[in-house]
C-alpha cells in the first residue's frame, strides 16, 4: 500500500522553508567564516566539505536512494530501512567512512593525521546517519520532518557563526570540525527521538528485513551515487578550465557568475527533495502517471526560467553588492550559465523512466556523456572567447545531459510531452530576454520579467491546479 499522499503544496512548503534557511546560512556564512577561520583554513574546509557530503552518500552506497522508492511505493517501513541498514549497512558504511576519512585529509591537506583522520571519519558517518532519516522523511513525504532536521542544523550553525564573529572568535580548523560533530550529534538525537515511535508502531518491521532486499538497494542506488559525482565534475570542470585556459586575473570573475548561477540549485531543491516520492507514487496512478508528468513538466519549465530571468535582471546590480572590487562580470556568460541551470533543474522531471529498478545506470551514464561533452567543448571555446566559451560549454554539458535522459527515459516508459505548450514558454523567454539584455536598469526590463511570468502562468494555469492538488 502506497504513502498516503502529502498535498503538493504542503510538501513544497515544508522542503522550500527548510531550503530557504539552508541556503541563507550557506550564503550568510562565507563572509562569517573567512573571520572566524581565515581565508586559507576557510578554503581548506570549503574544498572538504562537498567531498565530505558525497562520502556520506557512498558509505551509504546508495541505498538511501532506493528507500525512497520502497517507502513512498508502500513496501517498506520506516523499520525495515533502519534495521535492514543496521544489520546489513553498518559494517560497509564504518569502512568507507573511515578510508574516506584518511582519504579526504590526505588529498585535501587539512592538517595532522591523527588529529584530523577520526574526526573527519566520524563527521562522514554522522553526516551519513542523518541522510537516512532524511531519506526515510522524504519517502513517506513527511516534509516538515526532513525540515525540522535542516532548522536545527543549520539554525544552530548560523547562530554560532553570528555570535563567533561578533565576539571576534579566532577558531581552528579542528576546532571548527569539533563544533559541526556536535551539531550533527544534537540534529542525530533529536531524529532519533521522534523515529522512536515509528519503530513501537511497526508490528511487522522484521518481516522483509533481508539481505537480497538490502543488496537491491545498493544496486538500485550506487549508479546515482556515480552520477552525483559526474554531476560534480559537469557542474565545476568549466572553472577548472578557465583557470587552466585563461589569465589568473581572469578566474574571480567567472567564478562570481558561477556562484551567482548556482543560486538556481537553491530553487531547485525544494522540487528535487520532493519529487522522488512524488514520481513514484503517481506511478501507481491508473494512467502510469502520465497526466502529473506533463503537467509537471510545464508548470516547473515556467518556474526555472522565471527564476532565471529574475537572476539575470539582478545579477549587475547584485554583482557589485556581493563582490566588491572582482571585476569581468559579462551579461552574456550570465545568460548562458542561468540557461545552463535551468536545463540541469529540468532534468529532474523529465527522467522518469531510469529511475525505476535496474535502469539507474543510465542516470550515470546521461551525466557522465553530458559531462563529456560539455568539457570538450569548453576546452575548445575559452582560447578564443573567453568566459562566453566557458558558458557555451556549460550549457552544451547540461542541455546535452536533459536530452540524452530525455531519450533514455522516453525508451523505458513513454510518458507525452505536450512540446507546443514547452516551446511557447522558451520562445516567451527568449523574448523577454532580449528586452532583458537591452534594458537591464530600467523599467521596462522589469516589466518584461514580469510579463512573461503572468503570461506563462495563465498558459499553465489548468497545470497548476492539477499539479498542486495532486
Amino acid at each position: 500500500m502506497s504513502v498516503p499522499a502529502t498535498p503538493a503544496w504542503k510538501a513544497l512548503c515544508g522542503y522550500g522553508s527548510a531550503t530557504l534557511l539552508q541556503g541563507f546560512v550557506a550564503f550568510m556564512a562565507v563572509p562569517m567564516m573567512i573571520r572566524v577561520l581565515g581565508a586559507r583554513d576557510f578554503a581548506l574546509w570549503a574544498i572538504f566539505e562537498p567531498l565530505a557530503l558525497l562520502l556520506a552518500q557512498l558509505s551509504l552506497l546508495g541505498s538511501s536512494h532506493a528507500y525512497i522508492r520502497l517507502l513512498a511505493s508502500g513496501k517498506a517501513g520506516s523499520a525495515d530501512v533502519y534495521h535492514s541498514q543496521l544489520r546489513f549497512g553498518m559494517y560497509p558504511c564504518v569502512l568507507i567512512c573511515c578510508l574516506g576519512g584518511f582519504a579526504s585529509v590526505v588529498g585535501v591537506g587539512l592538517g595532522s593525521l591523527w588529529s584530523y583522520v577520526p574526526l573527519a571519519a566520524l563527521l562522514i558517518f554522522l553526516e551519513a546517519a542523518i541522510l537516512l532519516c532524511q531519506s526515510v522523511d522524504r519517502g513517506k513525504s513527511d516534509a516538515f520532518g526532513y525540515a525540522q532536521t535542516i532548522w536545527v542544523k543549520f539554525g544552530a550553525l548560523g547562530i554560532g557563526l553570528v555570535l563567533a564573529s561578533w565576539a571576534g572568535v579566532r577558531l581552528e580548523l579542528i576546532e571548527f570540525a569539533g563544533a559541526l560533530i556536535i551539531i550533527d550529534s544534537v540534529v542525530l538525537m533529536l531524529s532519533f527521538a521522534r523515529y522512536r515511535r515509528r519503530f513501537a508502531r511497526s508490528g511487522n518491521a522484521g518481516s522483509s528485513r533481508t539481505r537480497d532486499q538490502h543488496w537491491a538497494a545498493v544496486r538500485y542506488g550506487l549508479p546515482i551515487v556515480a552520477a552525483a559525482a559526474l554531476a560534480v565534475v559537469a557542474a565545476n570542470g568549466d572553472r577548472y578550465l578557465v583557470h587552466a585556459l585563461m589569465p589568473s586575473g581572469e578566474l574571480p570573475g567567472y567564478m562570481i557568475m558561477a556562484k551567482l548561477a548556482g543560486a538556481m540549485s537553491f530553487a531547485a531543491a525544494p522540487i528535487n527533495l520532493w519529487w522522488p516520492a512524488a514520481r513514484f507514487r503517481h506511478a501507481n496512478d491508473a494512467d502510469r502517471g502520465a497526466a502529473f508528468f506533463a503537467s509537471a513538466t510545464a508548470v516547473l519549465l515556467w518556474y526555472y526560467l522565471a527564476v532565471a530571468m529574475v537572476a539575470w535582471a539582478l545579477a549587475p546590480h547584485f554583482v557589485g553588492f556581493y563582490a566588491q572590487g572582482v571585476s569581468g562580470y559579462d551579461a552574456n556568460t550570465m545568460g548562458l550559465l542561468l540557461c545552463a541551470a535551468v536545463a540541469t533543474a529540468m532534468i529532474t522531471p523529465i527522467n522518469i523512466g531510469t529511475l525505476d529498478e535496474g535502469r539507474t545506470h543510465w542516470i550515470a551514464a546521461t551525466v557522465g556523456v553530458g559531462a563529456f561533452a560539455g568539457l570538450a567543448l569548453a576546452g575548445l571555446l575559452i582560447p578564443r572567447y573567453g568566459y562566453v566559451g566557458a558558458g557555451l560549454g556549460s550549457f552544451a554539458a547540461q542541455c546535452t545531459a536533459l536530452l540524452f535522459t530525455y531519450w533514455i527515459s522516453q525508451r523505458i516508459q513513454a510518458v507525452p510531452i505536450r512540446f507546443g505548450k514547452l516551446i511557447a514558454l522558451v520562445l516567451g523567454f527568449g523574448f523577454a530576454a532580449l528586452v532583458v539584455r537591452q534594458e537591464f536598469s530600467s523599467l521596462a526590463g522589469f516589466g518584461a520579467v514580469l510579463l512573461f511570468m503572468l503570461l506563462g502562468a495563465a498558459v499553465c494555469a489548468n497545470d497548476f491546479k492539477r499539479l498542486l492538488g495532486s
